[in-house]
């Protein structure tokens, strides 16, 4: 079981992801705000994944992400976006960013990379 945070300001996909992953087990944090996602990263919860919106309101993904990998570094990023990989920029991605999934994404998609992640961390 693990740690999973999804962050997205989408409320049907956002109840939609974490249903399914909480009945696969995992234990999921679910934010609809950038900062409401700022709040939960210094919160005392440890993060296996988080999954980011690129695209929010209030904070953009890219100051999510550093903010993720300055207060848990432990934790892998799965980045969603409807613009593509190319808009994250590839000085941001590393190890800590195992993929960018193009949104609208399939479940099955998400699993997998949740699931290949889990078995290298």
């Amino acid at each position: 079981m693990a740690q999973l945070m999804i962050v997205d300001d989408e409320p049907e996909l956002l109840d939609v992801v974490a249903e399914v992953l909480r009945a696969r087990g995992h234990e999921v944090l679910t934010c609809s705000s950038g900062r409401e996602a700022r709040a939960r990263i210094a919160g005392p919860a440890t993060l296996d994944i988080a999954i980011l919106d690129w695209s929010l309101p209030d904070v953009g993904g890219r100051d999510l992400l550093l903010d993720l990998q300055a207060r848990q570094p432990q934790a892998r990023a799965i980045i969603a976006t409807g613009y593509g990989e190319s808009v994250v920029s590839s000085s941001l991605v590393n190890d800590r960013v195992v993929a960018v999934i193009r949104k609208p994404f399939r479940m099955k998609e998400l699993v997998e990379v949740i699931h290949r992640t889990l078995g290298n961390t």
